[in-house]
Order: structure tokens, then C-alpha cells, then sequence
């Protein structure tokens, strides 16, 4: 008896199953969003058209930039030029173009380089004689696209023996910044024209440039344009590239005597510079 009440004593008591709960709900886990095919992409057939369709941006003074070298001697830079205006110029299997353009009439006998559909420019600091001078743009086929490499104003038919960076009034290095996808050259009191036309947008020249460069003389990714103010003689010859850049230099072309008998646009493409 007494080794029956010791197992007893020591004889754990069974585990008692708690009372019935309610188990616990759980969450669904959350679930993924399917994924979203992207959105067909419209064809661009003409590239330039939403941008400059785009408010035209407030004026403003352009910042003033460094002069470049005075001369494009070294390092085969002139060179450089002379290849990207010469028509049948090859680079790897990307063959230039030249197409002419009509002439820049310059009355003002000084020149803008710029954007006018944004209406913006720089006048040049050296000037040129009154009158009215070829233009041409050099066209390179890239992929599947036609891109303009460079435009040139031919101011006397001798040729080039060194190239000089183009300086605007302010002493700066002239250059193009397309904010509207747009480059030009324009005759000065033309381009005044343009810019005082700016309170009343859109204006006859930003409607005249756009229908001209995207429907009138419009070619896939690129286009020109020739546009006069009313108030003026002189006019504007434009052309369509990139948006936002590319920053295209201003190049004079000068004779042994260094006199100007050129004035470049180079639009800085890849085309294997050697």
C-alpha cells in the first residue's frame, strides 16, 4: 500500500485540453497586381512635332560660355568640318548628303545663330556684307533615320583654309541649343522680329516655322523651313534636330586672308571622328 501511494503522489497530472476557442482568422496573403503589359507605342513618324507644339519657355538671357580655341587646327578639328560638309563623305557605312537650302537674306549684315521657334539666339560679333547667301545642310542616313549633321552659310566661293570659334556680342562662344527641336541661321533684325512677336502666342513666325518643318518641307526626322517677318527683308533659314541639345558650336570658315567665306553649324553626331 505504502508503494501505491507513492507512484500516486508522483504521478503527473494529465494535460487538460484548453477550452474550445475559436482558431484564430487569418489574413489572406495579400496578392501581387498582375503585371500591366506596357502601352502599344505609337509610331513616331514625325518626331519633332510634340515638341514644338510645346509652349514656347519664357526668354532668357543665355548664360555666358567660355570662348573655345580661336582656331580648329589642331588635332585634325578642321578637318573634321571640311569631312562633315562635303557631299559623299563616308563614315563606316553612314554617307552625308547635301541638300541646298534657299538663301539667307541678311540686310543687317550680321547673323543669329538659334532656336526661333523658342526664340532664342545669339547675334554674331563679326559681320558680314549685306546681301543674300546660300545655305546647305549636311545629312547623314543613321539606322533608319535621316539626321542633319551640320548646316553651312557660303559666303564667297573661295576656300576654307582654317576654321575659327564663332563669337556672339558678348565676347561668349556661339552655339545652338534647340530647346524646340530647331536650329537656324537669322538675318538680326529679323530675329528682333521674331522675339517681339513673343506676347502674342502663338505668332505668325512660330505657326509659319512649324507648318513649314513639319508638314510643307517636312522629311522624316528632320525639316527646313524659310521664313520672313512681314516687317523685315531679312529672313530666317531653319532646320529640325534633337530637342535640348545637341549643343551645336558656331564654326567661321576663313580664307588665307582671314576673311569669312563660311559659316558652320556643327551638330555633333557620332560619326567614327577620326
Amino acid at each position: 500500500m505504502g508503494a501505491t501511494a507513492k507512484s500516486a503522489a508522483t504521478k503527473k497530472p494529465a494535460a487538460k485540453k484548453p477550452a474550445g476557442t475559436k482558431p484564430t482568422t487569418k489574413k489572406p496573403a495579400a496578392k501581387k497586381p498582375a503585371a500591366k503589359k506596357p502601352a502599344a507605342k505609337k509610331l513616331a513618324t514625325r518626331p519633332a512635332a510634340k515638341k514644338l507644339a510645346a509652349k514656347k519657355p519664357a526668354a532668357k538671357k543665355p548664360a555666358a560660355r567660355k570662348p573655345a580655341a580661336s582656331a580648329m587646327t589642331a588635332a585634325g578639328a578642321g578637318t573634321w568640318l571640311d569631312r562633315l560638309l562635303r557631299a559623299g563623305e563616308r563614315f563606316g557605312e553612314i554617307e552625308l548628303v547635301v541638300h541646298d537650302l534657299p538663301a539667307l537674306q541678311v540686310p543687317s549684315g550680321q547673323i543669329v545663330v538659334g532656336d526661333p521657334v523658342a526664340a532664342e539666339g545669339q547675334a554674331l560679333a563679326r559681320r558680314v556684307a549685306p546681301g543674300a547667301y546660300p545655305v546647305a545642310l549636311s545629312v547623314a542616313h543613321i539606322g533608319h533615320e535621316d539626321r542633319v549633321a551640320a548646316a553651312v552659310v557660303r559666303l564667297a566661293e573661295r576656300p576654307v583654309a582654317r576654321w575659327e570659334a564663332a563669337l556672339a556680342d558678348d565676347g561668349a562662344a556661339a552655339a545652338v541649343t534647340a530647346t524646340a527641336a530647331a536650329a537656324a541661321f537669322v538675318d538680326a533684325a529679323a530675329f528682333r522680329a521674331i522675339v517681339d512677336e513673343r506676347p502674342g502666342f502663338p505668332t505668325p513666325s512660330y505657326r509659319a516655322l512649324e507648318r513649314q518643318l513639319l508638314t510643307e518641307h517636312y522629311a522624316p526626322a528632320w525639316g527646313w523651313a524659310a521664313y520672313q517677318p512681314t516687317s523685315t527683308t531679312g529672313n530666317c533659314v531653319a532646320f529640325a534636330c534633337d530637342a535640348g541639345g545637341p549643343h551645336a558650336p558656331a564654326w567661321w570658315g576663313l580664307d588665307e586672308a582671314g576673311a569669312a567665306v563660311a559659316l558652320v553649324l556643327d551638330l555633333r553626331l557620332d560619326l567614327q571622328r577620326a
